[in-house]
């Protein structure tokens, strides 16, 4: 079905792609055109499926992630041409890519604690804390300045499975046999893939956005839900 909208896609995950619709036929290229293939693909994958999708769409990769994840479990959501600064500005920091738990401690004390304060913090501040390639590459993105292209040729360095919930879920006996629910489907792709894997990573993301996550690294490569299933439940107890 993506296809149909543009040769040119980016697989991130089994249920998630990047695509580029500027290289696909060109009916879809105004904002008209975005919303209704997005709505068209939301009701094919529920009815070929019967599950929800989240389609995002903007004029970069940093932005249409953005923005899908803004959409869902069950939605669409378009980020008009130059209203960017304006959908991104608001977002705590932790919204931009490699901005984790530590990182985001140390911008906080220069005041950063939106993406709007990362802005706002020059260029020469941001290397002097994070070094001369993560401090540009944040000031560029604090102002949706995002030049990746989609990338049709990845290679499989990790295999994942993410859910999203209606409502927000903090009993943890649920958390943890969602966990280990998770960790049974996640094995279950890397068995059906011939791959197997060393480090378990456990994603947790809040309801403002803020994303907490926790890895750690086995002696050896498993495929074993058990195994990834303790791992995780362990990296669970770490979060509050």
């Amino acid at each position: 079905r993506l296809r149909r909208a543009s040769p040119v896609i980016e697989p991130l995950s089994l249920a998630e792609a990047f695509v580029d619709l500027a290289a696909g036929p060109g009916r879809e290229r105004s904002s008209a055109g975005v919303r209704a293939l997005g709505e068209r693909l939301r009701a094919a994958i529920h009815d070929r499926t019967g599950l929800t999708a989240s389609v995002g769409a903007a004029t970069s990769k940093l932005l249409a992630k953005i923005s899908s994840e803004q959409a869902k479990p069950d939605g669409l959501v378009v980020v008009e041409p130059g209203t960017e600064l304006a959908v991104l500005h608001p977002l705590p920091v932790r919204a931009l890519p490699g901005i984790g738990p530590a990182t985001a401690e140390r911008l906080a004390r220069l005041g950063g604690r939106t993406v709007g304060d990362l802005a706002a913090v020059t260029v020469e501040e941001l290397v002097n804390l994070l070094g001369e390639a993560h401090g540009r590459s944040l000031h560029r993105l604090s102002y949706a300045q995002d030049d990746r292209p989609v990338s049709p040729e990845r290679e499989t360095k990790s295999v994942s499975i993410e859910d999203t919930f209606d409502q927000d879920i903090t009993d943890r006996g649920l958390l943890v046999a969602l966990v280990s629910r998770m960790a049974t489907r996640v094995t279950a792709r890397l068995r059906a893939s011939g791959q197997s894997g060393r480090t378990v990573t456990l994603k947790v993301r809040l309801h403002d956005f803020t994303t907490l996550s926790r890895s750690a690294t086995l002696p050896g490569p498993t495929d074993d839900e058990r195994v990834v299933g303790r791992v995780a439940a362990r990296l669970l107890d770490e979060i509050d």
